[in-house]
């Protein structure tokens, strides 16, 4: 039996196709589950009873345009829990602002919906550890940790040369890896990387198994970001949609 189940609701970068929607996960421990940012196939984290989070990476709209849907969905089906809320505070507000321009807080009987700006929490025996990355104001990357498996997860972000040792040896590194080498300046400057880099992170992170979301929707280009990144970290998987992966 596994010790953390983490499907990929999406893997997209901010374009969607037929396959899949934007890019965000689902950990799933058993006796507690962990939404990651809102917005491919959210009937997955609503169906969960164990749902107790759910955190929010940054504040760009492939990220977070489902958390109104999401609290709506959760409300419909009779939640009562309150439901914990993990991002900085600057994404805070534009979550805020969701819940309010959907009137959901005034809906009868919601529950409550609590904002938390920390680096760390625990529920039950999964610890969850925040760190900052170079994307976007607010942006967070997290290792989640269970029985001492770890499972480290950055969203987007710029190259990290030089990884923190939260970051190191995960059992399962999922990073960004948005385009092929020739467009490592333009990524960089937008705020993102590649499967190189990608697979960069991976090999000095000592992770045991990379998975790239991310992706861009050509199927070629996934391909051949998948292959770039195997030259340099034989352990590299463009992530399919729906997918779990198991540590």
């Amino acid at each position: 039996m596994s010790v953390m189940d983490i499907t990929i609701l999406g893997r997209n970068g901010s374009l969607q196709d037929r396959l899949s929607g934007n890019t965000s996960l689902l950990v799933d421990c058993g006796n507690v589950s962990v939404l990651v940012d809102c917005s491919s196939n959210l009937q997955e984290a609503v169906e969960k009873e164990n749902l107790q989070a759910v955190v929010v990476t940054h504040g760009h709209v492939d990220h977070l345009y489902g958390f109104p849907s999401l609290i709506h969905q959760l409300w419909l089906k009779g939640r009562k829990e309150a439901l914990d809320v993990y991002a900085r505070p600057e994404v805070q507000k534009i979550l805020a602002s969701l819940l309010d321009a959907f009137l959901l807080r005034e809906k009868k009987g919601m529950f409550d919906i609590v904002f938390h700006s920390t680096s760390s929490f625990s529920i039950d025996d999964l610890k969850v550890e925040l760190f900052d990355t170079d994307h976007a104001p607010g942006s967070i990357g997290m290792v989640f940790i269970r029985d001492g498996k770890k499972v480290a997860y950055t969203s987007d972000t710029r190259p990290i040369a030089a990884p923190d040792q939260v970051l190191m040896d995960a059992d399962l590194l999922i990073t960004e890896a948005s385009g092929l080498s020739d467009k490592k300046d333009d990524l960089v400057k937008k705020g993102h990387q590649g499967g190189l880099e990608a697979a960069a992170l991976a090999l000095a992170s000592r992770a045991r198994k990379l998975v790239l979301v991310h992706l861009p929707c050509s199927d070629s280009a996934r391909d051949a970001i998948q292959s770039q990144a195997r030259e340099v970290f034989a352990c590299s998987f463009a992530a399919v949609p729906l997918a779990h992966y198991e540590v």
